[in-house]
Protein backbone atom coordinates (compact mmCIF):
# COMPACT_ATOMS: atom_id res chain seq x y z
CA UNK A 1 0.00 0.00 0.00
CA UNK A 2 2.82 2.37 0.87
CA UNK A 3 4.51 1.68 -2.48
CA UNK A 4 1.51 3.21 -4.23
CA UNK A 5 1.93 6.44 -2.31
CA UNK A 6 -0.48 5.32 0.40
CA UNK A 7 -3.31 6.52 -1.82
CA UNK A 8 -2.82 9.99 -0.39
CA UNK A 9 -4.74 11.33 -3.36
CA UNK A 10 -7.85 9.92 -1.70
CA UNK A 11 -7.34 11.95 1.48
CA UNK A 12 -8.23 15.60 2.01
CA UNK A 13 -5.58 17.14 4.28
CA UNK A 14 -6.62 16.96 7.95
CA UNK A 15 -9.63 14.76 7.07
CA UNK A 16 -10.13 11.01 7.54
CA UNK A 17 -7.68 8.88 5.60
CA UNK A 18 -8.94 7.51 2.26
CA UNK A 19 -12.39 9.09 2.66
CA UNK A 20 -12.09 10.83 -0.71
CA UNK A 21 -13.26 14.26 -1.75
CA UNK A 22 -9.85 15.71 -2.57
CA UNK A 23 -10.43 18.19 -5.39
CA UNK A 24 -8.39 18.22 -8.59
CA UNK A 25 -8.79 20.82 -11.34
CA UNK A 26 -7.34 20.40 -14.81
CA UNK A 27 -8.14 20.32 -18.50
CA UNK A 28 -10.30 17.27 -17.67
CA UNK A 29 -12.56 19.45 -15.48
CA UNK A 30 -12.96 19.27 -11.72
CA UNK A 31 -12.83 15.82 -10.17
CA UNK A 32 -12.90 14.56 -6.61
CA UNK A 33 -11.08 11.49 -5.40
CA UNK A 34 -13.26 8.52 -4.47
CA UNK A 35 -13.94 7.29 -0.98
CA UNK A 36 -11.95 4.05 -0.77
CA UNK A 37 -12.84 3.20 2.83
CA UNK A 38 -14.99 0.12 3.47
CA UNK A 39 -18.16 2.17 3.98
CA UNK A 40 -20.85 0.25 2.04
CA UNK A 41 -22.86 3.34 1.06
CA UNK A 42 -20.19 5.86 0.02
CA UNK A 43 -17.00 3.81 -0.24
CA UNK A 44 -15.92 0.40 -1.52
CA UNK A 45 -17.50 -1.60 1.31
CA UNK A 46 -19.95 -3.39 -0.98
CA UNK A 47 -17.34 -4.16 -3.64
CA UNK A 48 -15.99 -7.64 -4.20
CA UNK A 49 -12.31 -8.31 -4.59
CA UNK A 50 -12.92 -9.02 -8.28
CA UNK A 51 -14.69 -5.68 -8.79
CA UNK A 52 -11.68 -3.92 -7.28
CA UNK A 53 -9.27 -5.81 -9.53
CA UNK A 54 -11.46 -5.15 -12.60
CA UNK A 55 -11.51 -1.43 -11.79
CA UNK A 56 -7.73 -1.33 -11.58
CA UNK A 57 -7.35 -3.36 -14.79
CA UNK A 58 -9.95 -1.63 -16.98
CA UNK A 59 -10.15 1.89 -15.57
CA UNK A 60 -13.93 1.56 -15.29
CA UNK A 61 -15.39 2.49 -11.89
CA UNK A 62 -17.35 -0.58 -10.75
CA UNK A 63 -19.61 1.43 -8.45
CA UNK A 64 -20.45 4.30 -10.79
CA UNK A 65 -20.01 2.58 -14.13
CA UNK A 66 -17.95 5.35 -15.67
CA UNK A 67 -14.32 5.67 -16.68
CA UNK A 68 -11.89 6.56 -13.91
CA UNK A 69 -10.84 10.14 -14.42
CA UNK A 70 -7.47 11.88 -14.16
CA UNK A 71 -5.42 12.08 -12.08
CA UNK A 72 -6.10 8.42 -11.16
CA UNK A 73 -3.14 6.44 -12.58
CA UNK A 74 -5.13 3.26 -13.18
CA UNK A 75 -2.93 2.09 -16.09
CA UNK A 76 -0.03 1.76 -13.63
CA UNK A 77 -2.20 -0.01 -11.05
CA UNK A 78 -3.48 -2.28 -13.82
CA UNK A 79 0.03 -3.61 -14.30
CA UNK A 80 0.23 -4.86 -10.72
CA UNK A 81 0.14 -8.59 -10.00
CA UNK A 82 -3.19 -10.04 -8.89
CA UNK A 83 -1.65 -10.93 -5.52
CA UNK A 84 -0.64 -7.30 -4.96
CA UNK A 85 -4.08 -5.98 -5.91
CA UNK A 86 -5.70 -8.56 -3.63
CA UNK A 87 -3.43 -7.47 -0.78
CA UNK A 88 -4.27 -3.81 -1.41
CA UNK A 89 -7.99 -4.58 -1.40
CA UNK A 90 -7.67 -6.59 1.83
CA UNK A 91 -5.86 -3.68 3.44
CA UNK A 92 -8.47 -1.14 2.30
CA UNK A 93 -11.23 -3.36 3.70
CA UNK A 94 -9.43 -3.43 7.07
CA UNK A 95 -9.25 0.33 7.71
CA UNK A 96 -12.03 2.27 9.48
CA UNK A 97 -15.02 2.99 7.29
CA UNK A 98 -15.97 6.61 6.79
CA UNK A 99 -19.32 7.78 5.45
CA UNK A 100 -18.41 10.52 2.98
CA UNK A 101 -20.39 11.14 -0.19
CA UNK A 102 -18.00 12.65 -2.72
CA UNK A 103 -19.23 15.24 -5.25
CA UNK A 104 -19.65 14.13 -8.86
CA UNK A 105 -17.07 15.42 -11.36
CA UNK A 106 -17.71 18.59 -13.33
CA UNK A 107 -16.56 18.18 -16.90
CA UNK A 108 -15.50 21.14 -19.08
Amino acid sequence: FGATGGCGCHTVPKQPVNAGGRKYDGPFGTVYSSNITPDPKTGIGSWTEQQFIDTMRTGRHQGRGRQLLPPMPWPAFGQMEDADLKAMFAYLKSVPKVRNKVPEPVMP
